[in-house]
């Protein structure tokens, strides 16, 4: 099926031919995006995960256009981000003197922006929101959430979910959208509307 693909300072947008917003996938919300190449190494797609461990899969000729500008985005923020969440457990028995010990899902509060320590150096000093904890922590323990903003609680709980968790969760969000389409079938959105609540107006208030 056809599809349009808007990307702009919320996220990216997948809108169909008849402009109904499909999904809605903020920043903070992107795993990885990465080119689907053929034999000759020419791009003509690209796969969109998520920390949902949803995976839209597009076949686009703008499509490293689309690679570039979202893995800008996506690079941009996580490197002024100050907040990461633990990938696996390591309780306090495993961790070294000055390390922090915090378990899969916990949101550590980092003393600077990732871009200054944990991404360009490998380690950084944090604070684990669970208890209140300080010490040390190392990138390959923790995903740097791609926000200026504080993650809500939705977004921290999703890596706290095994992956049956995961997976009834997106059967069930699956099944709730179709039922939303279908009852909201007559209502669609223009173009100039879209435009209007998800793009800024550079001219507004001139």
């Amino acid at each position: 099926a056809e599809m349009l693909i808007a990307v702009n300072w919320m996220g990216v947008f997948i809108v169909t031919t008849t402009e109904t917003i499909l999904a809605n996938i903020r920043f903070s919300e992107i795993r990885q995006i990465e080119l689907i190449r053929n034999v000759r190494d020419v791009a003509y797609g690209f796969t969109l995960e998520t920390v949902q461990e949803k995976s839209f899969q597009f076949i686009c000729s703008a499509c490293e256009d689309i690679d570039e500008i979202v893995n800008t985005f996506v690079e941009g923020l996580r490197a002024r981000s100050q907040f990461a969440v633990g990938k696996t457990d390591l309780p306090q028995h495993m961790v070294q003197e000055g390390d922090l010990a915090f378990t899969r899902g916990d949101l550590i509060i980092l003393d600077q922006v990732a871009g200054k320590a944990l991404l360009s150096e490998n380690e950084a000093h944090g604070r684990c929101e669970r208890t209140g904890f300080s010490g040390n922590v190392r990138s390959d323990n923790v995903w740097v959430v791609p926000t200026l903003l504080k993650p809500d609680e939705e977004l921290v709980k999703l890596f706290k979910m095994t992956d049956v968790e995961l997976e009834r969760l997106n059967r069930k969000t699956m099944s709730a959208a179709q039922m939303d389409q279908t009852e909201s079938s007559a209502k669609y959105y223009t173009l100039q509307e879209y435009a209007q609540d998800f793009f800024r107006n550079e001219n507004k208030g001139k």
